[in-house]
Protein backbone atom coordinates (compact mmCIF):
# COMPACT_ATOMS: atom_id res chain seq x y z
CA UNK A 1 0.00 0.00 0.00
CA UNK A 2 2.71 2.42 0.85
CA UNK A 3 4.95 1.30 -2.48
CA UNK A 4 1.52 2.18 -4.45
CA UNK A 5 0.74 5.21 -2.94
CA UNK A 6 4.63 6.13 -3.49
CA UNK A 7 4.56 5.34 -7.12
CA UNK A 8 1.83 7.53 -7.13
CA UNK A 9 3.20 10.55 -5.63
CA UNK A 10 6.17 10.14 -7.84
CA UNK A 11 3.14 10.18 -11.26
CA UNK A 12 1.79 13.22 -9.64
CA UNK A 13 5.49 14.79 -9.94
CA UNK A 14 5.60 14.30 -13.46
CA UNK A 15 2.41 14.92 -14.29
CA UNK A 16 2.87 18.72 -12.11
CA UNK A 17 6.04 18.60 -13.83
CA UNK A 18 4.56 18.78 -17.16
CA UNK A 19 1.66 21.38 -15.83
CA UNK A 20 4.57 23.50 -13.95
CA UNK A 21 6.42 24.58 -16.93
CA UNK A 22 3.14 25.50 -18.79
CA UNK A 23 2.11 27.90 -16.07
CA UNK A 24 5.18 29.81 -15.53
CA UNK A 25 5.51 30.53 -19.25
CA UNK A 26 1.44 31.61 -18.46
CA UNK A 27 1.94 33.52 -15.27
CA UNK A 28 4.77 35.09 -16.85
CA UNK A 29 2.84 36.63 -18.96
CA UNK A 30 -0.32 37.52 -16.66
CA UNK A 31 2.44 39.15 -14.34
CA UNK A 32 3.96 41.37 -17.02
CA UNK A 33 1.03 42.79 -19.40
CA UNK A 34 -2.09 40.84 -17.22
CA UNK A 35 -2.84 39.25 -20.31
CA UNK A 36 -4.26 35.33 -19.93
CA UNK A 37 -3.08 34.22 -22.80
CA UNK A 38 -5.47 31.12 -23.62
CA UNK A 39 -3.40 30.80 -27.01
CA UNK A 40 -0.65 29.69 -24.88
CA UNK A 41 -0.89 26.24 -25.12
CA UNK A 42 -1.25 25.89 -28.95
CA UNK A 43 1.75 28.29 -29.81
CA UNK A 44 3.78 26.25 -27.74
CA UNK A 45 3.07 23.29 -26.78
CA UNK A 46 1.29 22.07 -30.18
CA UNK A 47 2.53 24.18 -32.83
CA UNK A 48 6.19 23.55 -31.72
CA UNK A 49 5.58 19.54 -31.12
CA UNK A 50 4.47 18.85 -34.76
CA UNK A 51 6.66 21.66 -36.84
CA UNK A 52 9.40 19.64 -34.78
CA UNK A 53 7.81 16.47 -36.43
CA UNK A 54 7.43 17.52 -39.25
CA UNK A 55 11.34 18.50 -39.25
CA UNK A 56 11.99 15.33 -38.26
CA UNK A 57 10.11 13.51 -41.63
CA UNK A 58 11.69 15.98 -43.53
CA UNK A 59 15.03 13.91 -42.99
CA UNK A 60 16.32 16.69 -39.79
CA UNK A 61 17.98 14.77 -37.55
CA UNK A 62 15.59 14.48 -33.84
CA UNK A 63 17.83 16.50 -31.99
CA UNK A 64 17.94 19.43 -34.13
CA UNK A 65 14.56 19.14 -35.18
CA UNK A 66 13.18 19.80 -31.44
CA UNK A 67 15.48 22.72 -31.60
CA UNK A 68 13.70 23.86 -35.04
CA UNK A 69 10.40 23.29 -32.63
CA UNK A 70 11.63 25.58 -30.29
CA UNK A 71 12.63 28.11 -32.41
CA UNK A 72 9.90 28.21 -34.45
CA UNK A 73 7.52 27.69 -31.55
CA UNK A 74 9.51 31.10 -30.01
CA UNK A 75 8.77 32.86 -33.12
CA UNK A 76 5.31 32.52 -33.65
CA UNK A 77 4.99 33.54 -29.94
CA UNK A 78 6.45 36.82 -31.01
CA UNK A 79 4.85 37.13 -34.05
CA UNK A 80 1.62 36.47 -32.32
CA UNK A 81 2.62 39.26 -29.57
CA UNK A 82 2.74 41.50 -32.39
CA UNK A 83 -0.34 41.10 -34.89
CA UNK A 84 -2.81 39.75 -32.33
CA UNK A 85 -2.06 41.03 -28.85
CA UNK A 86 -0.41 44.51 -29.27
CA UNK A 87 -3.18 46.09 -30.92
CA UNK A 88 -5.82 45.17 -28.05
CA UNK A 89 -3.36 45.67 -25.19
CA UNK A 90 -5.08 48.47 -23.88
CA UNK A 91 -8.45 47.40 -24.68
CA UNK A 92 -11.02 46.14 -21.97
CA UNK A 93 -10.15 42.49 -20.42
CA UNK A 94 -13.03 41.08 -21.92
CA UNK A 95 -11.67 42.01 -25.70
CA UNK A 96 -7.70 40.68 -24.69
CA UNK A 97 -9.45 37.39 -23.53
CA UNK A 98 -11.52 37.09 -26.48
CA UNK A 99 -8.61 37.86 -28.71
CA UNK A 100 -6.74 35.27 -26.91
CA UNK A 101 -9.25 32.31 -27.14
CA UNK A 102 -9.31 33.61 -31.20
CA UNK A 103 -5.83 32.96 -31.87
CA UNK A 104 -6.82 29.43 -29.83
CA UNK A 105 -9.42 28.07 -31.88
CA UNK A 106 -7.26 29.48 -35.78
CA UNK A 107 -4.09 27.99 -34.79
CA UNK A 108 -5.41 24.35 -33.75
CA UNK A 109 -8.04 24.61 -36.75
CA UNK A 110 -4.50 25.63 -38.51
CA UNK A 111 -2.96 22.97 -37.19
CA UNK A 112 -5.85 20.24 -38.48
CA UNK A 113 -5.71 21.04 -41.87
CA UNK A 114 -2.05 20.81 -42.10
CA UNK A 115 -1.46 17.86 -40.09
CA UNK A 116 -4.95 15.97 -39.58
CA UNK A 117 -7.39 15.92 -36.57
CA UNK A 118 -6.42 12.95 -35.66
CA UNK A 119 -3.68 11.82 -32.80
CA UNK A 120 -1.12 10.17 -33.67
CA UNK A 121 2.39 8.88 -32.16
CA UNK A 122 5.09 10.32 -31.65
CA UNK A 123 7.13 9.35 -34.50
CA UNK A 124 11.25 8.36 -32.54
CA UNK A 125 10.40 5.54 -30.19
CA UNK A 126 12.32 6.33 -27.27
CA UNK A 127 13.55 3.68 -25.07
CA UNK A 128 12.50 4.10 -21.40
CA UNK A 129 14.03 1.92 -18.96
CA UNK A 130 13.86 1.96 -15.16
CA UNK A 131 15.50 1.36 -11.87
CA UNK A 132 13.43 0.00 -8.81
CA UNK A 133 13.67 1.33 -5.49
CA UNK A 134 11.47 -1.48 -3.55
CA UNK A 135 8.63 -1.91 -5.70
CA UNK A 136 8.67 1.94 -6.47
CA UNK A 137 9.77 2.53 -10.61
CA UNK A 138 11.13 5.53 -11.42
CA UNK A 139 11.76 5.57 -15.26
CA UNK A 140 14.26 7.33 -17.07
CA UNK A 141 11.54 9.83 -18.96
CA UNK A 142 10.35 10.69 -15.33
CA UNK A 143 13.81 11.45 -14.10
CA UNK A 144 14.29 13.43 -17.44
CA UNK A 145 11.06 15.24 -17.11
CA UNK A 146 11.79 16.27 -13.30
CA UNK A 147 15.21 17.27 -14.18
CA UNK A 148 14.58 19.19 -17.00
CA UNK A 149 11.80 21.10 -15.13
CA UNK A 150 13.76 21.88 -11.79
CA UNK A 151 16.74 23.00 -13.85
CA UNK A 152 14.23 25.27 -16.18
CA UNK A 153 12.98 26.53 -12.90
CA UNK A 154 16.24 27.58 -11.16
CA UNK A 155 17.22 29.50 -14.44
CA UNK A 156 13.97 31.20 -14.45
CA UNK A 157 14.29 32.12 -11.04
CA UNK A 158 18.04 33.30 -11.82
CA UNK A 159 16.41 35.23 -14.35
CA UNK A 160 14.15 37.22 -13.07
CA UNK A 161 15.88 38.40 -9.72
CA UNK A 162 19.50 38.36 -11.13
CA UNK A 163 19.27 39.98 -14.48
CA UNK A 164 18.57 43.08 -16.41
CA UNK A 165 16.04 41.81 -18.00
CA UNK A 166 14.61 40.22 -15.19
CA UNK A 167 14.42 43.85 -13.00
CA UNK A 168 12.65 45.24 -16.32
CA UNK A 169 10.29 42.89 -15.91
CA UNK A 170 9.40 43.33 -12.39
CA UNK A 171 9.56 46.90 -12.72
CA UNK A 172 6.79 46.97 -16.29
CA UNK A 173 5.00 44.34 -13.88
CA UNK A 174 4.01 46.84 -10.94
CA UNK A 175 3.77 49.64 -13.30
CA UNK A 176 4.21 50.33 -16.87
CA UNK A 177 3.88 53.19 -17.44
CA UNK A 178 6.26 54.18 -14.73
CA UNK A 179 8.89 52.14 -16.21
CA UNK A 180 8.42 54.03 -19.49
CA UNK A 181 9.35 57.17 -17.56
CA UNK A 182 11.87 55.46 -16.18
CA UNK A 183 13.84 54.66 -19.42
CA UNK A 184 12.74 50.94 -19.52
CA UNK A 185 12.21 49.49 -23.29
CA UNK A 186 8.47 48.03 -22.55
CA UNK A 187 8.02 46.88 -25.81
CA UNK A 188 11.60 44.95 -25.27
CA UNK A 189 10.31 43.26 -21.87
CA UNK A 190 7.02 42.35 -23.63
CA UNK A 191 8.47 40.70 -26.48
CA UNK A 192 10.95 39.27 -24.30
CA UNK A 193 8.84 37.73 -21.68
CA UNK A 194 5.91 36.19 -24.39
CA UNK A 195 9.29 34.79 -26.23
CA UNK A 196 10.52 33.00 -22.15
CA UNK A 197 6.76 32.01 -21.60
CA UNK A 198 6.53 30.47 -24.96
CA UNK A 199 9.87 28.90 -25.26
CA UNK A 200 8.55 27.03 -21.79
CA UNK A 201 5.25 25.75 -23.06
CA UNK A 202 7.27 24.41 -26.37
CA UNK A 203 9.77 22.50 -23.65
CA UNK A 204 6.91 20.60 -21.75
CA UNK A 205 4.51 19.96 -25.22
CA UNK A 206 7.91 18.47 -26.20
CA UNK A 207 8.56 16.66 -23.20
CA UNK A 208 4.76 15.43 -23.00
CA UNK A 209 4.39 14.34 -26.75
CA UNK A 210 8.02 12.26 -25.99
CA UNK A 211 6.51 11.13 -22.23
CA UNK A 212 3.05 10.43 -23.68
CA UNK A 213 4.01 9.06 -27.23
CA UNK A 214 0.74 11.01 -28.45
CA UNK A 215 0.14 14.08 -30.57
CA UNK A 216 -3.21 16.03 -31.80
CA UNK A 217 -4.04 19.40 -32.71
CA UNK A 218 -6.04 19.92 -29.21
CA UNK A 219 -3.10 18.72 -26.88
CA UNK A 220 -2.70 22.37 -25.77
CA UNK A 221 -5.85 23.12 -24.75
CA UNK A 222 -6.48 21.32 -21.21
CA UNK A 223 -2.92 21.88 -20.29
CA UNK A 224 -3.59 25.59 -20.51
CA UNK A 225 -7.23 25.36 -18.79
CA UNK A 226 -4.82 23.90 -16.15
CA UNK A 227 -2.21 26.70 -16.33
CA UNK A 228 -4.87 29.08 -15.86
CA UNK A 229 -6.21 27.26 -12.77
CA UNK A 230 -2.69 26.43 -11.35
CA UNK A 231 -1.96 30.43 -11.80
CA UNK A 232 -5.23 31.09 -9.63
CA UNK A 233 -4.68 28.73 -7.40
CA UNK A 234 -0.31 29.76 -6.85
CA UNK A 235 -1.66 33.25 -6.62
CA UNK A 236 -1.94 35.40 -10.20
CA UNK A 237 1.45 36.35 -11.80
CA UNK A 238 3.34 34.50 -8.66
CA UNK A 239 6.12 32.42 -10.29
CA UNK A 240 6.82 30.12 -6.94
CA UNK A 241 3.06 29.73 -6.76
CA UNK A 242 2.96 28.45 -10.46
CA UNK A 243 5.78 25.62 -9.28
CA UNK A 244 4.15 24.68 -6.08
CA UNK A 245 0.74 24.71 -7.45
CA UNK A 246 1.59 22.50 -10.61
CA UNK A 247 3.18 19.73 -8.39
CA UNK A 248 0.11 20.11 -6.38
CA UNK A 249 -2.07 20.12 -9.05
CA UNK A 250 -0.13 17.00 -10.34
CA UNK A 251 -0.32 15.01 -7.41
CA UNK A 252 -4.10 15.69 -6.73
CA UNK A 253 -4.67 14.52 -10.38
CA UNK A 254 -2.08 10.84 -9.66
CA UNK A 255 -3.87 10.16 -6.40
CA UNK A 256 -7.29 11.07 -7.88
CA UNK A 257 -6.72 8.65 -10.69
CA UNK A 258 -5.05 5.88 -8.73
CA UNK A 259 -7.50 5.81 -5.39
CA UNK A 260 -10.73 7.03 -6.71
CA UNK A 261 -10.70 6.80 -10.68
CA UNK A 262 -8.86 7.45 -13.92
CA UNK A 263 -11.84 9.06 -15.79
CA UNK A 264 -12.38 11.63 -13.58
CA UNK A 265 -8.40 12.57 -13.59
CA UNK A 266 -9.04 16.47 -14.98
CA UNK A 267 -12.06 16.79 -12.87
CA UNK A 268 -9.93 16.30 -9.53
CA UNK A 269 -8.19 19.89 -10.93
CA UNK A 270 -10.90 21.96 -11.50
CA UNK A 271 -12.33 20.32 -7.68
CA UNK A 272 -8.88 21.81 -6.52
CA UNK A 273 -9.61 25.04 -8.15
CA UNK A 274 -13.02 25.26 -6.65
CA UNK A 275 -12.00 24.48 -3.08
CA UNK A 276 -9.39 27.20 -3.45
CA UNK A 277 -11.41 30.20 -5.01
CA UNK A 278 -13.52 29.19 -1.76
CA UNK A 279 -11.17 29.02 0.83
CA UNK A 280 -8.32 30.36 -0.58
CA UNK A 281 -9.21 32.83 -3.10
CA UNK A 282 -5.98 35.09 -3.56
CA UNK A 283 -3.71 31.77 -3.89
CA UNK A 284 -0.77 29.90 -2.08
CA UNK A 285 1.08 33.04 -2.76
CA UNK A 286 -0.94 36.03 -4.30
CA UNK A 287 -1.50 39.15 -2.53
CA UNK A 288 -4.74 40.22 -0.55
CA UNK A 289 -6.83 42.01 -1.86
CA UNK A 290 -9.92 44.34 -0.31
CA UNK A 291 -12.88 44.49 -1.87
CA UNK A 292 -14.50 47.76 -2.27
Amino acid sequence: MVDYLLQQLLNGLVIGSFLALMTVGFSMTYGVIRLANFAHGDIGYMMGVYVAVSAYFAGVPIALALVVGLGFAALLGLVVVRVAYKPVFFAPRLVMLLTTIGVSIFLENLAMVIWGAQARPFPVPVDNPFIKVGSVRLFLLQGVVIAVTVLLAISMHVLVHHTRLGKSMRATAEDMETAKIMGINVNRVVYGTFLLGTFLGSVAGILAAVYYNSISPLMGFTPTLKAFCIAVLGGIGSLPGALVGGVLMGIVEALGAGYIHSGFRDGFAYLLLFVFLVFLPNGLFGKSRERA
